[in-house]
């Protein structure tokens, strides 16, 4: 979901986006006990998570619980990245 729009850190106990200093600022840290951090203006989130939708896009990921249903989307300003990366697939194919 977050290939080629910033910088993503996967350790065994979370996954981090966060995006490229020239883009706007946002980014998102889940953990593998349930926590979540959004980098956005949002307040009271104090529940945790049990599911992670991704959208078939891939431009939102819905985080679920017992007591949290919010939906963490990727600003249009950072998914114009990949407009430009599908021109250069076109002339190199990926294998």
């Amino acid at each position: 979901m977050f290939d080629q729009l910033g910088e993503v850190k996967v350790t065994e106990s979370s996954l981090e986006f966060t995006s490229f200093a020239s883009d706007v600022a946002t980014g998102i840290s889940l953990t593998r006990e349930g926590a979540m951090l959004a980098n956005m203006p949002l307040h009271g989130i104090d529940s945790k998570f049990d599911r992670v939708v991704i959208d078939k896009p891939m431009e939102s990921m819905r985080i679920l619980g017992s007591n949290l249903d919010y939906t963490y989307r990727v600003p249009p300003a950072i998914l114009r990245r990949r407009r430009r990366f599908k021109g250069l697939r076109s002339l190199w194919p990926l294998r």
